[in-house]
């Protein structure tokens, strides 16, 4: 059945917190639900607070079979203040009706980014059923227990998980006490993270005394792990999809961080010996999801630490939603071959363009001109496994840019040709493990 997607990247963090309309929304939320288009299939529509670069929107049509006249693209005039995608939705009465005859017909379902009883009032008030897991544990939180720092540490002891030694509290009394403690434990550098928030900008490291002096401009209320600051070769991202019928597991990742924030990802991990042993501790996460009813991606992070000469994984978070890597790993098996051992993919979020290239058309024409192995670069159609796909349209000088392979040696190459031609140093996954 056709889905309706509703990319609810709001729901990731409380809105009284001190930085959900000035930083969060405009930076984590409004630039980020774009690159969510890629997901579509024919027959499904996309709902956006605002509106889309149209070249790019007619880029993805033609990638993904889509309608080229835009018809699926449902751009909403009244926004919520604070902001809520459900909650602006609603405002919108055209939209609502559209939505309440899409019900009557039952010719679609919901598809949120994260499920939540925001989405489930709007599917009442529609008809159009939503998500995959039960209703009933949606409204008794447990997808937001899922995604709450707070309450990862039980998952992990029962899958059998190392996780940074540290502290969970809901009080700025309870976040000093546990400052203090892990200070007189010798620990010279922490990391404070906001227990319902995404993205890493819900972190905050520092030495005890440097936390201390920032906490009361950071912190107003909610739950914070105070955590070890780990010294960390590298973070891996896992995946696996939980459905009624049980659970697969779908590779994972080296991610890669500029200054600090997650950029992008190569695909798969590199190190086999690693890749085995994040897949079945993963795998026993699921295990337990499952059983706790839970249906939808599995995506975890993990820190690869070098302790006592050797290399030690730490479980770090859950993050059961759509996310960057089910959606590029999604996109790559409907290409030609599917998804299979030989997959290699290359995902940059925020590649830096040069100076004054500022129209999608540009930067479609300059990937479509490079020549590589007797072919354009450009994928436009699904009709090849190997190339560049384009992923979001150009934000502040940047935009998203997957290079899809049958090799890591493919992909690096293209890599190398992208900088050359786009005249900029991309940066690569670090080298956490002795290959």
């Amino acid at each position: 059945m056709p889905k309706i997607w509703l990319m609810n990247l709001d729901e990731l963090v409380p809105r009284d917190d001190l930085l959900y309309e000035s930083f969060y929304v405009p930076v984590m939320v409004k630039k980020n639900l774009i690159r969510y288009l890629i997901c579509m299939e024919p027959g499904d529509y996309f709902i956006s607070a605002g509106h889309l670069c149209h070249d790019f929107a007619g880029y993805i049509a033609n990638l993904k079979g889509l309608n080229p006249d835009l018809s699926w693209l449902i751009t909403l005039d009244k926004i919520s203040t604070p902001y809520s995608l459900a909650s602006s939705i609603i405002m919108n009465p055209d939209v609502m009706e559209m939505l309440r005859e899409m019900g009557r017909k039952g010719t679609a379902t919901f598809e949120p980014y994260l499920e939540t009883t925001e989405i489930l009032k709007l599917s009442k008030l529609t008809g159009i059923p939503s998500g995959r897991t039960p209703a009933t544990l949606v409204r008794t939180g447990l997808i937001r227990q899922l995604n709450h720092k707070g309450r990862f540490e039980e998952i992990a002891v029962s899958a059998g998980a190392k996780t940074a030694e540290g502290f969970y509290s809901e009080t700025q009394d309870g976040i000093l006490y546990a400052i203090s403690e892990m200070d007189s434990k010798g620990f010279k550098k922490l990391m404070l993270r906001k227990a319902e928030y995404a993205g890493g900008a819900g972190n905050l490291s520092g030495t005890p005394d440097e936390l201390i002096k920032a906490l009361p401009e950071w912190y107003n209320g909610g739950g914070v792990k105070i955590e070890e600051f780990l010294d960390l070769k590298c973070t891996i991202g896992s995946l696996a999809l939980i459905g009624d019928d049980g659970y697969m597991y779908l590779g994972d990742d080296e991610q890669i961080f500029v200054h600090g924030l997650w950029s992008g990802f190569s695909y798969p991990c590199s190190c086999r010996e690693t890749s085995i042993k994040i897949r079945n501790l993963t795998l026993s996460f699921a295990e337990i999801i499952y059983k706790m009813g839970a249906r939808g991606y599995l995506n975890m992070d993990w820190g690869i630490v070098n302790r006592n000469g050797e290399n030690e994984i730490i479980a770090i978070e859950i993050n059961f939603r759509h996310n960057g890597l089910s959606c590029m790993v999604d996109l790559a098996a409907g290409l030609p071959g599917g998804l299979n051992e030989h997959t290699n993919l290359l995902y940059y979020g925020k590649y830096s363009l040069p100076e004054g290239m500022e129209d999608f058309s540009m930067l479609e024409a300059v990937i479509r001109k490079i020549q590589f192995e007797g072919r354009s670069l450009l994928i436009e159609k699904p009709d090849t496994n190997r190339g560049v796909i384009i992923s979001t349209p150009i934000l502040d000088g940047k935009a998203g840019l997957l290079i899809v392979g049958d090799s890591a040696k493919y992909t690096e190459s293209v890599r190398e040709l992208l900088n050359l031609h786009l005249q900029t140093e991309t940066p690569v996954s670090e080298v956490c493990i002795e290959r």
